[in-house]
């Protein structure tokens, strides 16, 4: 399908034969939950180990990357919950149903107030951008590339 496009934005690493692959951005990943689901104190893997986790579906890069962090952090995430649905993993955050690692910039602006955010270390995520070598409109193509890095620069949370 990808092969048919002459823009790929994805955060798997894809190997697109006739594209070149650079670096869009990195964004924080963070644990994102309903502000009454975790203490309000710093947490711990106690505080974690026997929630019910909520990822996107396998092979994708929030479901690996759940897998990644919960592993280094010494436990196993009990997968309540999982979806090819960004919005439906929002809402189910919302409402209370499990805790989701989120990406800090593709997701900004997209929780209510309900939802609080945890740092738990410095795990991050890239997002790369995949241009047909040979495609016939390279201007429009340029300017498109060029707009969404603005809009990416103005719409990333401030450190």
């Amino acid at each position: 399908e990808a092969q048919h496009a002459d823009l790929v934005i994805s955060a798997n690493h894809l190997d697109l034969h006739g594209f070149t692959k650079e670096l869009l951005f990195s964004e924080r990943i963070a644990l994102a939950a309903k502000k009454d689901m975790l203490p309000n104190a710093p947490l711990t893997t106690r505080d974690l180990q026997h929630k019910p986790f909520i990822t996107m579906s396998a092979g994708n890069s929030l479901q690996t990357l759940t897998d990644e962090i919960c592993r280094r952090l010494g436990f196993q995430p009990r997968i309540a919950l999982q979806s090819d649905d960004p919005f439906y993993i929002r809402k189910c955050i919302e409402l209370g149903l499990g805790l989701a690692f989120v990406p800090t910039v593709s997701w900004n602006g997209q929780f209510s107030e309900e939802v609080i955010f945890h740092d738990l270390g410095d795990h991050t995520r890239d997002v790369f951008l995949y241009r047909k070598m040979h495609c016939t409109n390279h201007q429009a193509l340029d300017n498109f590339c060029l707009a969404l890095s603005e809009v990416i620069q103005k719409e990333s949370p401030k450190a």
